[in-house]
């Protein structure tokens, strides 16, 4: 990682404010995307889609605002999630336990990531990644649901 010693506060010139709205608004959208991604499950063969819709529009904001505030690991990670729902709204990939296991893992990764937010691009994400990434693709390549 070379010499990396610049903060993610340095990077908003010093904006600490920035970085807090961000990280609380994040969390409130990661806490009440875990509850709806339990809900999903239940209803996987009939699935709500105003709640999928609900899930990818937090997620897609997390992504959009890491993006911006230079939060690499929570935006790569936020886009294979946001990628996933997005199959998952178009009807292209079907809401079963294994897939709404790893979008709890990103979940549960993103709130690690947000509660150390300054080490957050340090972090190693490619557990859950790979696991996200890998289920996306087998369906991309089956195209199956």
């Amino acid at each position: 990682m070379g010499d990396n010693n610049i903060t993610i506060g340095d990077q908003l010139g010093g904006n600490q404010e920035i970085i807090d709205g961000f990280v609380n608004e994040a969390k409130e959208y990661l806490n009440a995307v875990r509850d709806d991604f339990l809900n999903l499950e239940k209803q996987k063969d009939n699935p709500d889609q105003a709640l999928i819709d609900k899930v990818f529009r937090a997620i897609h904001s997390v992504k959009g605002a890491a993006g911006f505030l230079g939060l690499d690991n929570i935006g790569v990670l936020a886009y294979v999630m946001e990628t996933m729902l997005s199959r998952m709204r178009a009807g292209k990939m079907r809401l079963e336990s294994e897939y709404i296991d790893a979008l709890l893992a990103g979940v549960d990764l993103l709130s690690a990531m947000l509660n150390d937010i300054k080490h957050s691009n340090e972090m190693d994400i490619s557990s859950v990644h790979d696991r996200l990434s890998g289920q996306l693709e087998e369906t991309i390549k089956g195209n199956t649901s």
